[in-house]
């Protein structure tokens, strides 16, 4: 059922959008629109609701190793994720809530330094686009005990990432994401901001130590990675004036940017 729903829905955007555009006038292209929303909804919130579903498609993404299955399946997340944008905001947090108990974002890490460029700008879209809907929902599995064991695993390879990844437009939407997470003016409490700033801010070395060294390494090869390392690092320095002012101090770094 579930399937058909999606090929109706398909064929319908494709005649709304290819076929007949010119001949559409605003009140049928508007009746239209309604109905391929409804029937997106009515998508997500079946497959969200399977937990069979869930556990499935995240098992396979975990275990697969072939480059174009992999390609895929996180398309086809992102594609899931992408339809998610219209529901409404209690069946939003439930619909992420979902995703991230069957493993997610566990995977979506792995898929951030998959070899294949399409996997990861899939990769990449998806935690964009979750961090502006459902920020608190990553900063709990940042926290959460899986997390703790892989010696946050998930936030170093956001941070390898930004200073690795040949894509500038990922490098771009993975700063974006960091800021989000490492916004200190959230409904969170103060406890639980402080608990994510110790993740970014500690450790040996700390993820603020890596992207630092891109600035106090510079290199003519990685102008475009140091641009999107400062853009990160000065919103560190009005978002977490304290913490990043010691860090400053500690590293010399001043004399490093001038």
């Amino acid at each position: 059922e579930v399937k058909a729903t999606i090929h109706q829905t398909y064929r319908i955007q494709y005649l709304k959008d290819t076929v007949l555009p010119r001949m559409l006038d605003d009140g049928t292209f508007s009746t239209i629109n309604t109905f391929v929303i409804l029937s997106q909804n009515e998508i997500v919130q079946s497959l969200y609701k399977d937990k069979t579903f869930l556990k499935q498609l995240f098992d396979k993404l975990d275990s697969e190793t072939d480059e174009a299955q992999v390609r895929e399946l996180v398309v086809f997340c992102q594609e899931m994720v992408t339809m998610a944008k219209t529901l409404t905001l209690q069946c939003k947090a439930e619909f992420y809530m979902e995703l991230c108990k069957y493993g997610m974002f566990h995977v979506l890490g792995s898929c951030l330094l998959h070899p294949d460029q399409r996997a990861r700008q899939a990769a990449v879209d998806i935690l964009w686009q979750s961090a502006h809907q459902e920020p608190a929902i990553i900063r709990n599995y940042m926290m959460c005990d899986e997390e703790w064991a892989r010696d946050h695993q998930f936030l170093r390879n956001v941070t390898t990432a930004v200073v690795q990844d040949p894509d500038d437009s990922i490098k771009g939407q993975m700063v974006d994401v960091l800021k989000l997470l490492l916004e200190g003016n959230t409904e969170w409490g103060r406890d639980q901001i402080n608990e994510i700033l110790g993740l970014f801010y500690g450790g040996s070395p700390s993820v603020v130590q890596v992207l630092a060294d891109i600035i106090m390494r510079p290199s003519p090869s990685n102008i475009t990675t140091q641009y999107h390392v400062l853009e990160l690092l000065a919103f560190c320095v009005t978002a977490h004036t304290h913490r990043m002012k010691k860090f400053v101090m500690q590293c010399n770094m001043i004399g490093k940017v001038v």
